[in-house]
Parts: C-alpha cells; sequence; structure tokens
C-alpha cells in the first residue's frame, strides 16, 4: 500500500497553525488543498480526464470548484 510522506518542513508548519488555530491537522489539510485546487487550471485537468475516458467526474472534487 502507498503511503506517502509529508516533508518534515511541511509536518512542523501544520502542526504549528493546529496550536495556533486550535483545529485538526487533518481539517487544516483540507482547507489548505482546497484553496490550492482553486489555483490550478480546472479545464485542463477534466480535459485530460475526458480523454482519458474517465468516467468520476461527478466524484471529483474539481467538478465542485
Amino acid at each position: 500500500m502507498y503511503a506517502p510522506l509529508i516533508n518534515p518542513q511541511l509536518a512542523r508548519a501544520l502542526y504549528r497553525m493546529k496550536m495556533f488555530y486550535k483545529r485538526p491537522i487533518t481539517k487544516l489539510a483540507n482547507e489548505l488543498i482546497e484553496k490550492s485546487l482553486n489555483t490550478i487550471d480546472k479545464e485542463a485537468v477534466c480535459a485530460a480526464c475526458i480523454r482519458e475516458d474517465n468516467q468520476e467526474c461527478e466524484i471529483c472534487a474539481l467538478a465542485r470548484l
């Protein structure tokens, strides 16, 4: 099973944010990822999925942005 590791510097930053905001790291990480997804070229990514005949558009986070 693939178990990605977060860069230790980023993990420390998340921990400091958790302490400051008094919120779970997972909640902070979700918010950061959602904000970062808003900055990407959604059309280009979605076009690649369509070319690859990916049928998961309705459950993709990009479809909700």
